[in-house]
């Protein structure tokens, strides 16, 4: 299993057979889309296309596994138009986007987006 996120919006995945790729466009501040596609092989046989939607039907976008990746970016946006005076922020471990020695912390998340709001002037 590989999850690969390419800075800022681009998502790469290989879980067992299937292979796939993501991508997030900001589209105003009421509006992302997410393009998620799934890929095969022109060789692959019918049993391994087969395997591959199986598989696509548990991490593709509407599987078992993934439903919340492709609706949780729009539960956090509607939540967005609430928060007033960033009232709405939880922080887990401080403000620092510092590498930690222990993985219960936020700081990678915190140095994605204090580099993505540079990149865009927010």
């Amino acid at each position: 299993m590989q999850i690969l996120t390419v800075f800022p919006n681009l998502v790469v995945q290989q879980i067992r057979n299937t292979i796939a790729v993501r991508v997030i466009r900001p589209r105003g501040v009421e509006r992302t889309e997410l393009e998620w596609v799934h890929l095969g092989f022109e060789g692959d046989d019918e049993q391994m296309t087969e395997r591959r939607l199986r598989q696509g039907n548990l991490v593709g976008p509407a599987g078992y596994i993934s439903l919340e990746d492709g609706c949780v970016g729009g539960f956090v946006q509607r939540a967005l138009q609430y928060n007033d005076d960033d009232s709405g922020v939880v922080m887990m471990g401080g403000h620092d986007a510092e590498s930690q020695n222990f993985r219960a912390s936020e700081a990678a998340i915190r140095g994605f987006w204090k580099k993505y709001r540079a990149l865009t002037g927010t």
